[in-house]
């Protein structure tokens, strides 16, 4: 039986700033590398992949997002940070399969290598949303309430600035070399950074097992949530946002001649 942790003190929680401070500017190459963002367009678009299997590709990471409200109190009991790392360490070797894309498409032809795609995407974004659901709570525990906002601020400056600095690299990498190659290697140096960044993240204290999460009442407590108008004016706020950057990723792939 798992027992639960004591919550990490002010200190002890600031001291682990540091390591997610880094593990988010590496994590920044890996989305930036792989599935997020113009780079994940133009590579869809060198494999030719019209405008409708695109969107189809890009839904799968919203849609995904649903198996949130099933997983939450699973992750609970299992360990927040226990999943995090697993799930999260997980969809980075799910994400290097691309690398066998080529492999795929010239041993048994197109049709078969958009199924290996769409199959290994559909993983990684269950991955992907799993962890973040044990992310969410366990952010709360090792970063104090007090300074949180400050930290969220310096998080978003140092990543902006490290995707700079990857779109700048990536532009290099692309610019010397043709057809799949350069975003392969793109994707293989991002999963690694990636797996990096995760394990940094072991060096973070709090997230233990919660067995007195409660499971049968789930459905009950989700719909005590959606009485809380700040938290539907959150959940409307979040849902504009993730129309507006489809939209305009959407109007980039557009430009690339599709």
């Amino acid at each position: 039986m798992h027992k639960n942790i004591q919550p990490a003190s002010g200190q002890e929680q600031l001291s682990f700033v540091p390591w997610f401070l880094v593990s988010n500017a590496l994590g920044t190459f890996f989305i930036l590398w792989t599935f997020n963002g113009s780079l994940f367009l133009l590579f869809l678009h060198e494999l030719g992949l019209p405008d409708g299997q695109v969107g189809v590709v890009l839904s799968l990471f919203p849609f995904c997002g649903v198996i949130a409200l099933v997983v939450a109190p699973v992750t609970a009991r299992l360990g927040f940070k226990r999943v995090f790392l697993f799930c999260y360490g997980l969809r980075k070797c799910v994400m290097a399969l691309l690398l066998l894309l080529p492999w795929v498409l010239t041993t048994t032809g197109h049709m078969a290598g958009m199924v290996f795609l769409f199959v290994v995407l559909i993983v990684f974004a269950l991955l992907r949303t799993t962890a973040e659901t044990a992310y969410n709570p366990w952010l709360q525990e090792f970063i104090p309430n007090r300074v949180r906002g400050k930290i969220t601020g310096i998080n978003m400056v140092i990543c902006t600035l490290i995707s700079v600095v990857a779109l700048w690299f990536a532009g290099l990498v692309l610019g010397r070399g043709t057809g799949l190659t350069p975003f392969l290697e793109l994707l293989a140096a991002g999963c690694v950074l990636g797996l990096l960044s995760v394990a940094l993240m072991i060096k973070v204290p709090g997230g233990a097992p919660q067995l007195e999460a409660p499971v049968r009442n789930h459905g009950r407590n989700i719909a005590q949530a959606l009485r809380d108008r700040n938290f539907v004016t959150f959940l409307l706020g979040n849902v504009c946002t993730t129309v507006g950057i489809q939209r305009v990723q959407r109007c980039g792939n557009c430009s690339t001649g599709d």
